[in-house]
């Protein structure tokens, strides 16, 4: 069974020394215990590096279409969609190798992992971090547990079905997210708002529609009125002349916003061996088991001659050989007693 995961009590993520190295808060830790289910967090901040000023757009889900737009310069360009899919099974592969030591969520008691492994490496560093990069995309990859919106407490999730059932046990709180097909070969569940099921009488979002001039953002139109939106200070806007509920994208608030927006890091959750552990199985697996038969028979020739003796086969004697101490009719005998029976033979035939 794994033991419960101390995390930080603001952040939710795995802390390090005297201060959170996530949110550099003091050190104040939470237990998260485990989930039923044998499911698995970790939180991701990801970003996109722009071509045009080098700068990063922080992404906000893992819906990460072929092009987007800076959030600095506006400047429109394509995305290595590849890269951020092999982001995201390195996410997996924190999640799974990382913790708890010293062999992940998985152990394999016949491929042990090595102590330097990537992963286990920099979680257990000073900055309780796997930093990737490939293609324009940065993540920074910890392990932890989401905390309650309300009361800050660790949540408990069970995933069945495509849909991941989140609980506060402090508050009574409960979510649930639905993950979309598409992702169900890499993800079992993620902390997004636009995965989360909604009540019957709460209407869904509707994106904003975007007045451009080029390239550069004039306003922002509620898509059902068209009546103009102040600046937006969160993910949801409420059009003033007839109440729709309007979606901001992430960039558009950075670019409204008189000061730099935090942007929310993605929760992911993950269930199974990741593919980095059934690589490295594949990979380690036959060199430890020829290890693992050379040192035998190392250690067999390392024993003495009278050690060794025991275990060699008894040799049984050769059928027509006499037993030891035993009663058996000598070889020379036996051509006298077929004589005697022929000379018997022939005096009864007379």
């Amino acid at each position: 069974m794994v033991d419960p995961l101390r995390v930080c009590a603001r952040c939710g993520t795995l802390p390090h020394g005297d201060a959170c190295p996530a949110c550099a808060a003091p050190a104040r830790l939470v237990d998260a215990p485990p989930d039923d289910d044998g499911g698995y967090w970790v939180r991701v901040e990801a970003a996109l590096r722009c071509d045009r000023c080098k700068l990063l757009t922080p992404v906000d889900g893992v819906d990460v279409g072929e092009r987007y737009r800076c959030a600095h310069c506006d400047y429109e360009q394509d995305v290595l969609v590849d890269s951020f899919a092999e982001g995201l099974r390195e996410a997996h592969g924190v999640g799974d190798l990382a913790w708890p030591p010293p062999d992940g969520r998985h152990p394999d008691p016949d491929c042990p992992l090595p102590d330097d492994l990537p992963q286990r490496v920099a979680i257990g560093g000073p900055a309780a971090a796997l930093l990737w990069a490939d293609g324009g995309v940065r993540m920074t990859v910890r392990v932890g547990c989401p905390l309650c919106a309300r009361c800050a407490a660790p949540l408990r999730a069970h995933t069945a079905a495509g849909k991941t059932l989140v609980r506060c046990d402090a508050c009574g709180a409960r979510d649930v997210y639905t993950l979309p097909e598409r992702h169900a070969e890499t993800l079992a569940g993620a902390l997004l708002e636009a995965w989360r099921a909604r009540d019957a009488d709460e209407p869904a979002p509707r994106p904003v529609t975007v007045v451009r001039e080029g390239a550069r953002v004039l306003t922002l139109r509620c898509p059902q009125c068209g009546g103009a939106l102040d600046a937006p200070d969160s993910a949801r806007v409420v059009c003033p002349y007839c109440a729709t509920v309007c979606a901001v994208e992430a960039p558009l608030q950075r670019h409204f916003a008189e000061r730099e927006v935090a942007t929310a890091p993605l929760w992911l959750r993950f269930k199974g061996p990741s593919p980095a552990r059934l690589a490295l199985q594949k990979t380690l697996a036959p060199a430890l088991a020829r290890a693992r038969k050379r040192a035998r028979k190392d250690a067999l020739r390392a024993q003495p001659p009278v050690a060794r003796a025991p275990q060699r086969a008894k040799r049984s004697p050769p059928p027509s050989a006499p037993a030891e101490g035993g009663n058996a009719t000598p070889l020379w005998v036996i051509p006298l007693v077929v004589a005697a029976v022929a000379a018997a033979l022939m005096a009864l035939g007379r």
